[in-house]
């Protein structure tokens, strides 16, 4: 979706682009009016596509957890030690409530699909854990079995059960 998004506002830039340059070169109004729409759809245009490319890879050994998350124009390295992290949670998509304004049958006006759109871009499937008293949230559109399976991969490998929040919980519900 991002993708499509990216090739949309590259478009635009270029339609702009070209508009500045031909046929809105003489009245100033529509010079800056061009310009200023060929600097936002390029902004939109680098961070759609940036968005669209990335991608975020674990790094996991005895004693640290790397996250990378690399796309296009950037790359991102995080790294935390193992003693240090707790709580290790799926944290699912959220669920809203509907728009007011929404139709009973058919949502007439779109205010529903709007706000579903919405929501869909800032709720997604996470994985999260708490570094030193901040939560880090990894893992864009991860699954609740994926999400599993990534846990008891953490657990093979380190030997350490991440999901308790302290000591007490992690000595007192492993022992049992």
């Amino acid at each position: 979706m991002d993708f499509f998004y990216a090739i949309n506002f590259f478009v635009g830039t270029v339609a702009f682009g070209y508009l500045l340059l031909t046929e809105w070169s003489e009245s100033i109004m529509a010079s800056i009016i061009a310009l200023i729409a060929v600097v936002g759809f390029s902004i939109a245009f680098y961070r759609f596509i940036n968005k669209a490319t990335e991608t975020e890879k674990l790094f996991v050994n005895k004693h640290r957890l790397d996250i990378m998350v690399s796309s296009l124009f950037m790359v991102d390295r995080r790294s935390f030690l193992l003693a240090d992290i707790s709580d290790f949670k799926f944290l699912e998509k959220e669920r809203f409530e509907p728009h007011p304004l929404k139709g009973e049958t058919i949502d007439y006006l779109g205010f529903q699909t709007e706000q579903q759109v919405i929501q869909d871009l800032h709720s997604e499937g996470r994985a999260s854990f708490v570094y030193n008293g901040r939560q880090v949230r990894f893992g864009k559109e991860l699954v609740s079995w994926e999400f599993n399976e990534l846990e008891v991969l953490l657990y093979d490998l380190t030997g350490n059960d991440f999901r308790y929040t302290d000591k007490y919980e992690q000595e007192n519900f492993t022992q049992n």
